[in-house]
């Protein structure tokens, strides 16, 4: 129990001490706080009156300058009246005949400004010419800027209307070709290929007489179209196509070896056959 007590009594001595210092810190860094801002608050009013002092003093510069600068002025307006008077003097002795004796040239009066203000007075000069000569090259910088970009644009929109050409020309080129195909006449051919047995080379694909009938579903073809015996039957190969370009009709011959083949159909003759655009290519089943 003796030790109990002990460990109570030395709990509530340490929590007592706890709550006595806790306030002393929080008052201590409560006053460093307010001594930093009284700091940074002097600071800024130092600083305050640096500035002030520095602008009464360019203020009273001007001043001085604009003093001296009226005092030379009221100088010169003397002379320029003294000048004046001496000469209308010399007039009047003169017209009334009375000699006038030459008066002695009055010593010239030069007012030599304090050190310190000729100083300031260079310096202003130097800080005005050098501010003019940074205005100016701003200026011809943003003019360079600009020339630079207007040529840019002027480029820009000279590829596009180059490319904007291309393209149209483009669409010419295309639009014509889809005509081509769409215009001219369709014709068809028929054929067998070659048979070295009775010396048959076979027919071309791409020939010089053209039908304007599908063989496939016209009706007595050999004989409209006057094909020789050897082409007569059923055959290997039947070809549609287009003659876009130059071409011409006739009435197909009669058969030289076939009399039964009398001709009399729509002949295609196109000028080079080589312009005939094939649609596709068939070849049918052999009929046994």
């Amino acid at each position: 129990m003796i030790a109990i007590n002990k460990l109570l009594v030395m709990v509530f001595l340490v929590a007592f001490l706890c709550i006595d210092i806790s306030p002393g810190l929080a008052q201590s860094n409560w006053q460093q706080q307010q001594w930093q801002q009284q700091q940074r608050q002097q600071e800024m009013l130092r600083q305050q009156q640096l500035q002030q002092q520095r602008m009464m003093e360019q203020q009273r510069q001007q001043q001085q300058i604009q003093k001296q600068q009226a005092q030379q002025r009221q100088m010169q307006q003397r002379q320029i009246q003294q000048q004046q008077g001496s000469a209308g003097l010399r007039q009047n002795s003169a017209n009334r005949g009375f000699p006038v004796k030459d008066q002695m040239p009055r010593p010239k009066i030069v007012i030599k400004a304090p050190q310190s203000t000729t100083n300031n007075l260079k310096n202003s000069t130097n800080l005005s010419s050098r501010a003019q000569k940074a205005k100016q090259t701003a200026e011809d910088l943003a003019y360079k800027q600009k020339m630079k970009d207007r040529l840019f644009l002027i480029k820009k929109n000279k590829e596009e209307r180059r490319l904007a050409d291309l393209r149209r020309k483009e669409k010419e080129r295309l639009d014509k070709e889809k005509n081509n195909d769409t215009k001219g006449i369709t014709a068809y051919r028929r054929g067998t290929f070659s048979d070295d047995s009775v010396n048959w080379p076979g027919n071309e694909i791409k020939g010089k007489q053209w039908a304007g009938e599908n063989p496939i579903t016209s009706k007595e073809y050999a004989k409209k179209y006057g094909l020789p015996a050897e082409n007569t039957g059923n055959p290997d190969w039947v070809v549609k196509g287009r003659a876009n370009r130059e071409y011409s009709t006739r009435q197909a011959p009669a058969s030289h070896n076939n009399q039964d083949n009398t001709g009399g159909g729509t002949e295609i003759l196109p000028k080079n056959p080589e312009d005939v655009k094939l649609d596709w290519f068939h070849m049918p089943d052999k009929q046994r």
